[in-house]
C-alpha cells in the first residue's frame, strides 16, 4: 500500500467513523423515542424479510432441482421426490 491508498484509507474510515457517530447521536438523542422504536421495527423487519426471501430462494432451488431430475430420470418416483421435497423443507427451517 502506497503513500496515496493509504490517506485514502484513512479518509474513508474517518468518513465512515463520523457518519457512524451521527446516525448514533440521530438514533439515541434526536429522536424521539416512539420514532427509535419505530425505526428498530423496520429494521427487525427488514432483517426477518431477508431471511424468509433467503428460505424460500433455497427451497425453490431444491425444488427446481428435484423437478429436473424428475424429467431427466424415470426412475426417480414420486415417493423419492416426496421425500427430497421434505428434506428440503427441513433444511431450509
Amino acid at each position: 500500500m502506497n503513500l496515496r491508498e493509504a490517506s485514502v484509507f484513512l479518509a474513508d474510515w474517518h468518513t465512515q467513523g463520523t457518519m457512524m457517530r451521527i446516525c448514533r447521536w440521530v438514533l439515541t438523542r434526536a429522536i424521539p423515542c416512539r420514532f427509535r422504536e419505530i425505526l428498530h421495527s423496520l429494521i427487525s423487519l427488514r432483517r426477518q424479510l431477508g431471511e424468509l426471501f433467503m428460505r424460500w430462494r433455497l427451497l425453490l432451488n431444491w425444488y427446481y432441482l428435484i423437478s429436473k431430475a424428475r424429467s431427466s430420470t424415470s426412475r426417480l418416483d414420486s415417493r423419492s421426490s416426496t421425500t427430497l421435497l421434505f428434506t428440503a423443507i427441513v433444511d431450509c427451517w
